[in-house]
């Protein structure tokens, strides 16, 4: 898990290879780390001009969402997530819904994303619709400009939610939209609220596959981060 003291590199775009060895450097990291950061912005700026799903929305989600919109987390982006917010109540998480919000992400992906990347394209065995599961998930991979000969994977996901909690109900007009200096970052989305990815981050800690990957590290890092925020009196050991 790698982290930046400086919020405001979650917001910039470095595509020069020279200009991207130059800020691994500064943050003690490997070049195609920081490139990594640079193509979820790439996700973010090119699918929030893409049109929207049918009858419904993305909201952006995640640890990637506290970083970039809500800038509470200076954690390097690992990959993106949305919820799909629909306009009927119940939620409709029908077979065919996700079959629909699966088709879309791929489409979105390749049309708005992969076709302005050079060498880019979608991992179709990773890339495969999920049965049963709300989750549907999108792997992409991107030859790197900062290392040549090597080539790094990036996963974007939606979450269809199976019930709506009195916060979510609203309108989909309703939510939050991004402004000031993330709007150039983040055209479109509506931005799922922090404590609503904090339930989630906590799920996954205690309920799901609790120390099982190396990666649950990032949700303790969020969760210390979202304290700290709230909580001056707060000093993690």
């Amino acid at each position: 898990m790698e982290v930046s003291a400086d919020f405001g590199f979650t917001a910039t775009e470095i595509h020069d290879p020279q200009k991207l060895c130059r800020r691994a450097e500064q943050l003690d990291l490997v070049p195609y780390r920081v490139e990594k950061d640079v193509r979820v912005n790439a996700v973010l700026q090119d699918m929030g001009l893409a049109p929207w799903p049918e009858d419904g929305c993305l909201l952006f989600a995640g640890g990637t969402g506290l970083a970039k919109a809500w800038r509470l987390s200076s954690r390097l982006s690992e990959d993106v997530d949305f919820w799909y917010l629909g306009r009927t109540l119940p939620p409709d998480i029908s077979a065919d819904t996700q079959q629909r919000i699966h088709a879309h992400l791929r489409h979105c992906l390749q049309q708005w994303v992969l076709s302005r990347i050079p060498g880019s394209s979608i991992n179709d065995s990773l890339s495969q619709f999920r049965e049963a599961v709300p989750v549907q998930r999108v792997f992409w991979k991107y030859p790197s400009v900062a290392e040549p000969g090597w080539s790094e994977t990036l996963k974007v996901e939606v979450m269809l939610a199976k019930a709506v909690s009195h916060w979510l109900s609203r309108s989909v007009e309703s939510f939050p939209a991004m402004t000031g200096e993330t709007t150039a970052l983040i055209p479109q989305y509506p931005c799922v609220a922090t404590w609503a990815t904090m339930l989630g981050k906590l799920h996954a800690l205690s309920l799901v596959h609790p120390g099982r990957n190396h990666q649950d590290m990032r949700h303790v890092h969020d969760l210390g981060s979202w304290r700290a925020a709230n909580d001056p009196s707060f000093h993690p050991s």
